[in-house]
């Protein structure tokens, strides 16, 4: 898959940090270490998102893919599960949307069984996070570091499904549709 290289550079950084950061520290500088954390979760969400979008643009056509690099060039905190859906997979077809809504379903309830934890709310609870964090300075009270990483992990899923609703479905019907986009994508991009 190809968002599982985009998380390795966070991965390492989060084990660093978890061994780096230790309870004598000072409470505001553990309260920064975790909003660090946080940050760098979402930012990589966000990074491996955008790759995501791309890749699929780019299999289908190289001119779609060009159009749709530039939409999506600057994505922002704008992943969470419903912008996911609504910005990004419905741009592509109601197919993908429902193959995306489906495997979302399927991985919470594989999640919540076997993990007893819910990956939908981890991943909603580390963006509301990082939005405190980076707008206002405030890092989370109500959780530590090893649950800001734990959550980091189930949140994955989340992407991971995005990658999958896009990235394994193959059809003429979608290739059909998006060569005639992209030449009208070409098109508007040369007018005078």
């Amino acid at each position: 898959m190809s968002c599982e290289t985009k998380f390795l550079p966070a991965d390492e950084y989060l084990r660093y940090v978890e061994q780096a950061v230790s309870a004598e520290l000072d409470q505001y500088i553990q309260s920064r270490y975790l909003g660090f954390v946080i940050v760098t979760s979402v930012t990589v969400y966000e990074i491996a998102a955008k790759e995501i979008i791309s890749t699929f643009a780019n299999k289908k056509h190289k001119i779609f893919g060009s159009f749709i690099d530039g939409r999506f060039e600057k994505i922002d905190a704008r992943i969470q599960i419903e912008d996911l859906d609504n910005d990004f997979v419905k741009y592509f077809g109601e197919r993908y949307s429902k193959k995306f809504k489906q495997l979302l379903a399927d991985k919470e309830e594989e999640t919540l069984q076997t993990k007893r934890a819910s990956m939908k709310a981890a991943y909603k609870n580390l963006i509301r996070w990082r939005h405190d964090f980076v707008h206002n300075g405030n890092a989370p009270t109500t959780t530590n570091l090893a649950e800001v990483c734990s959550f980091y992990e189930l949140g994955k899923d989340v992407i991971r499904c995005f990658d999958e609703a896009l990235n394994s479905s193959r059809s003429k019907a979608t290739n059909a549709i998006v060569a005639p986009v992209a030449v009208a994508a070409t098109a508007a991009a040369h007018q005078p």
